[in-house]
């Protein structure tokens, strides 16, 4: 998600990760793949559980996984330290000022990501607000 960022900024908006692991494994998170902006730390999975997001043996050893695995390792990315509790999937949810949310997507399994253009036009489309409706 974070060639979305600069796009996000010009909306107003920023990204913000929330990762299980504790404060060392947040710094590293954000230090390896550059991320300057928020990381909160959900130790508790309060927030995971909130949103129903799934933790579970399956979704973490599954085809879906063994293949992003492989779509992964062929775009030159390659699995680091385990960060936290590698159970738990994750999800991007976009929440406006107003609490809305306009773009929720719960991961199926470890490497299940949305689109990021799927996202960029839900956030440009709630940012712009409802249709005006004109009376001819």
């Amino acid at each position: 998600m974070l060639p979305l960022e600069p796009a996000l900024a010009a909306l107003g908006g920023r990204l913000v990760f929330v990762g299980t692991g504790g404060r060392r494994f947040a710094r590293a998170f954000a230090d390896e793949r550059g991320i300057t902006g928020m990381v909160l730390l959900d130790e508790g999975r309060e927030a995971y559980r909130a949103l129903s997001l799934k933790r579970t043996l399956g979704s973490t050893f599954s085809r879906k996984t063994l293949a992003a695995s492989r779509r992964a390792m062929a775009g030159g990315f390659r699995q680091g330290r385990i960060q936290g509790d590698p159970l738990q999937q994750g999800g991007v949810f976009a929440v406006m000022p107003d609490g809305s949310v306009p773009f929720a997507y719960a991961s199926e399994a470890a490497g299940d990501h949305p689109e990021p253009g799927e996202v960029l036009a839900a956030v440009q489309a709630a940012a712009q607000g409802p249709a005006l409706e004109t009376s001819g």
